[in-house]
């Protein structure tokens, strides 16, 4: 595609003067489209996708060459450069031991994908060399729809720049989405049900029962530890005084076998007591760490012996993990267990996405995020349509920050991923650990809420803490409500494993299965729905205090 070069450097020029200020250095998400009538990158022919490639190399090329030619933009308000930009001296310098072209053949950078490693033979015109370079300024990501992500270290006076370049069709800063978490203050083994009256009940194959005690300081206290399990396998019920609340967890014993749980989050420690892999037996199963992806790079983990949660936040991956399917406190506990590692950034969630694109299960695979950020980018949701598309479930957090979460597209306060289309976004109530059982229906103080959220489940959860290999901690927020209804998706696949679900079809079943029109303070067009696994009659036998 030519271009009108004179217009090209008018505009650089200009851009360069009006912007050259100290400002922020940010990631961004750069949208390169070779031409709206293409197909999705996935369903083209070879050629198609060699040409884009091309493209997205060529103008990867620009973006870096832009980076060098302005860098002084990039200085910081202590008046030095910005030492992300080291790695211009490494390449420049080496590309430059040779003149850029020679007899004829033009030199130029192969910015290597580590999410979707390329042949370098394919990429090769007759007229060029290709330098494999690994930057940190400026990367591929993925392909999303009929376009091409990559990632770039930008300044603000090279933005405008960026943007005027052909081809690019959106340019977005790469935000960091925060885990859902907020908080709240926080076994006697009797047999009183009948299994086979459950298996009526719900048409489930076999019933399983996890036996919850119930584990207090004080007799005043109603304790309700692991109620987050409980109170999904039963209907609603206004417990008084003097009856015990019957704290057990009745579920399918298919539990999520043979369905695969993709936990977007922040690492795991696999010790636990609570990941159990069931080795040797008719239920083994997965739990692994896939792969870590930070900023621009994925990173396979081959030798999970070695590995170890390197971020901030890895008490928040075990929580999500142990709560979908953890073997103690998880909801699918056959389920396999995979751990996305992500440094909380949007091109380290779409490169986890599109890892799941790759090499998931379509219609046998559930995808949970509890994490959100403001303001819209149709990358991100582009990339989540795809998988959508192709068969895979996504369930996402509304949010803690007691307000609406499904604002338009083009409004500041969007919550992302929550407010995006077709995903499956669940509000929490609040706990009931420690307090009454009625708490469960009632909306949390700090859960978002709105007309794009679809169900609400326990909002405060006992988990598999991080810094141990038995002990269990407590949590609270959306960030733990949604994990248990990817838990719950996984045990309905399950347990019919002839069926290929669709999210539309988990949604439509998650609404037919919950209990209907029981939560309070719910505002403005909320749906009223409380999430159950299909198990809503009580036990009568309670148990006196």
């Amino acid at each position: 595609m030519k271009y009108d070069s004179t217009f090209f450097k008018i505009i650089v020029i200009f851009s360069y003067f009006i912007n050259i200020i100290l400002a922020e250095n940010s990631y961004y998400i750069v949208s390169i489209q070779r031409t709206k009538k293409d197909k999705n990158y996935d369903n083209s022919s070879k050629k198609v996708q060699i040409a884009i490639d091309q493209l997205v190399n060529d103008r990867l090329n620009d973006i870096y060459n832009l980076i060098e030619q302005y860098k002084d933009t990039y200085k910081l308000s202590n008046g030095k450069l910005d030492e992300n930009l080291k790695e211009l001296d490494l390449y420049f310098n080496n590309k430059n031991k040779r003149s850029n072209e020679e007899n004829g053949v033009k030199r130029k950078f192969l910015f290597l994908n580590s999410n979707r490693p390329q042949n370098i033979n394919l990429y090769k015109r007759s007229s060029e060399e290709l330098i494999p370079i690994d930057s940190s300024l400026a990367s591929p990501l993925c392909p999303v729809s009929n376009y091409y992500a990559v990632g770039v270290y930008l300044s603000d006076g090279l933005l405008d720049i960026v943007k005027s370049l052909p081809n690019i069709i959106g340019c977005d800063k790469s935000e960091f989405l925060k885990p859902s978490l907020s908080f709240e203050p926080g076994i006697p083994k009797n047999k009183y049900y009948d299994l086979n009256e459950i298996k009526k009940e719900t048409n489930w194959t076999d019933v399983s029962v996890f036996l919850n005690d119930v584990y207090c300081n004080g007799d005043d206290l109603i304790c309700n530890y692991n109620s987050h399990l409980s109170l999904i396998s039963q209907g609603r019920k206004d417990y008084v005084s003097n009856v015990k609340y019957d704290n057990n967890f009745y579920y399918p014993s298919t539990a999520g076998k043979g369905i695969d749980i993709y936990l977007i989050d922040f690492g795991i420690n696999l010790n636990h007591d609570d990941f159990d892999t069931y080795k040797g037996t008719a239920d083994e199963r997965s739990i692994t760490v896939d792969a870590y992806f930070s900023k621009l790079k994925t990173n396979i983990i081959k030798d999970l012996s070695s590995y170890k949660c390197s971020g901030n936040y890895c008490f928040h991956g075990n929580m999500v993990t142990s709560i979908s399917g953890g073997k103690i406190y998880g909801v699918a506990k056959k389920a396999n267990l995979h751990m996305l590692e992500i440094d909380g950034y949007e091109t380290s969630n779409i490169n986890a996405l599109d890892y799941i694109y790759q090499y998931g299960k379509p219609y046998k695979s559930v995808i949970s995020m509890s994490l959100g950020g403001e303001g819209y980018n149709k990358v991100y949701d582009d990339k989540v349509q795809d998988l959508i598309k192709a068969g895979f479930t996504i369930i996402v957090s509304a949010g803690n920050e007691g307000e609406s979460c499904c604002y338009p597209e083009d409004d500041e306060n969007f919550i992302i991923p929550a407010g995006i289309k077709n995903v499956i976004t669940v509000g929490a109530t609040s706990s009931t650990v420690i307090q009454n059982i009625n708490n469960a229906y009632r909306r949390a103080y700090y859960s978002n809420y709105g007309n794009c959220v679809d169900i609400f489940g326990p909002g405060t959860v006992i988990y598999a803490s991080y810094g141990s290999q038995n002990e269990m901690e407590q949590a609270s927020g959306t960030s733990c409500s949604t994990p248990i209804v990817a838990g719950v998706a996984a045990s309905i696949m399950s347990e019919h494993p002839e069926i290929k679900y669709t999210n539309e079809m988990i949604r439509q079943k998650l609404i037919e299965l919950s209990l209907k029109d029981i939560l309070t303070d719910l505002k403005d067009d909320t749906p009223n729905r409380f999430l159950n696994n299909d198990k809503i009659c009580f036990n009568n036998n309670y148990i006196k205090h």
